[in-house]
């Protein structure tokens, strides 16, 4: 086997969280697709960029449509170092040209989630930093078990902001949510973080030095008991209003309020346990739709009213009584009786998924990646979902993009229009 095949090696994928962006770590550097003209009539994914990296790439982020990545290397000396780079620059003569800032953590890192103004890194030992944009250490929490012991196939760190501005005693300043692991089993932690702070000065009503103890804090952190077994997947809209979480058993998915840290909805995925690994949230002002894939290849949807979830009673999830609260049996018979069942079901097909050399290579299980995405037409939406056969040695030679059609008001309402492969041969 030559060397320019083993470069073509998948090691991981991540989606930016409008799922405009797909960017792809590969064993010598990355790959970052757009997904605009998979939603055009013909349909295309266009590379954007291909970019080779010293070491390879382990774990790749994004946000947005910028021109900032986050890398942690594939090589085993560089799995445990968090870099940013500018991909703006000019790093042909120089490749720390484009590095804006690098990290050594203590520990190999499993999984990072990129915003400009914080940065999320879990690292095996299940500790989460936070770090700023120069990568300085902000705090750092206990996940309740180590990424060694209970590895997790689905995303666990999630950010996402408005960026809007909020006023408060004159000081004015934008918020960011995010939702982590918590300190225990079930729980995750909701992190408010208050960034680009700024003084208006006509606003305010006493001298500025007096107000040292009227600031909101810059981080606030609530702990949220959401399953009651280990958190296995977690994602959030762009927004970061809402949340959706699953636990490593995978029967019920939680819609999270991150703002109030409540649950508002329960959605039921089914009784038979089976990992989930991917998760998929769309808010509107009319209508929440929420998605997950399974191990098994099970892709199912669900679809409320928005109205319905601005009061929890509306779903009987959030139960107050302490004697039902007190009986984790009349807990888990009161959440299954209000469940939200699914709108629909479409198990992804592995036919002609590799031809027989790549499967004979691969020899590994299916795992999912998954966005969903608005589309034009009314009562409908998109879902891009990647699948790879992931060897032992956690690389792939090629994966799939499948666009599938949700129509909301059809009977038989999910169909897959589109299939692309990648890496691509012939780049």
């Amino acid at each position: 086997m030559t060397v320019e095949q083993l470069e073509q090696r998948v090691t991981c994928l991540s989606w930016n969280n409008e799922g405009t962006n797909l960017a792809v770590g590969l064993t010598h550097g990355f790959i970052i697709y757009s997904t605009e003209l998979l939603l055009s009539e013909e349909g295309w994914l266009s590379e954007v960029i291909r970019r080779p990296v010293l070491g390879g790439v382990s774990i790749v982020a994004l946000h947005g449509q910028g021109n900032l990545v986050v890398l942690v290397g594939w090589d085993s000396g560089h799995r445990d170092t968090v870099t940013i780079l500018d991909l703006s620059a000019d790093d042909t003569v120089n490749e720390d040209l484009s590095v804006l800032a690098r990290v050594k953590l203590s520990s190999v890192v499993y999984e990072v989630c990129f915003h400009p103004r914080m940065l999320l890194v879990g690292i095996q030992t299940g500790l989460i930093y936070l770090f700023d944009h120069a990568l300085q250490m902000i705090e750092s929490f206990q996940a309740s078990t180590p990424a060694s012991t209970s590895r997790q196939k689905g995303d666990t760190l999630a950010l996402g902001t408005m960026l809007v501005e909020k006023l408060a005693c004159g000081i004015c300043y934008s918020q960011l949510y995010g939702v982590i692991l918590g300190p225990t089993t079930g729980t995750v932690r909701c992190i408010c973080y208050a960034s680009e702070r700024h003084v208006q000065s006509s606003l305010l009503q006493e001298p500025f030095s007096d107000l040292g103890k009227k600031l909101t804090p810059q981080l606030t952190v609530n702990v949220v008991e959401v399953h009651r077994n280990e958190v296995g997947c977690i994602t959030i809209t762009p927004d970061g209003v809402r949340a959706l979480t699953v636990s490593q058993r995978g029967t019920s998915v939680k819609l999270l309020d991150v703002e109030n840290h409540v649950v508002i909805c329960q959605f039921s995925r089914g009784t038979t346990p089976n990992a989930v690994h991917a998760l998929g949230l769309l808010v509107s002002s009319t209508e929440t739709i929420a998605a997950c894939i399974s191990g098994a290849g099970t892709f199912h949807l669900f679809h409320i009213r928005t109205a319905d979830t601005l009061d929890a009673r509306a779903v009987g999830v959030a139960n107050t009584d302490p004697w039902v609260s007190g009986h984790s049996f009349m807990r888990a018979w009161t959440d299954y009786r209000n469940s939200v069942c699914p709108k629909t079901r479409l198990v992804i097909p592995e036919d002609e998924l590799y031809e027989t050399l790549c499967r004979e290579e691969d020899c590994g299980k299916s795992i999912y990646s998954m966005v969903l995405r608005h589309a034009a037409k009314k009562d409908s939406c998109v879902a891009l979902v990647v699948q790879r056969c992931m060897s032992p040695q956690g690389i792939t030679r090629k994966a799939r993009l499948l666009s599938v059609q949700v129509e909301l008001s059809a009977k038989d309402s999910m169909k897959i229009l589109r299939s692309f492969y990648f890496p691509r041969d012939e780049l």
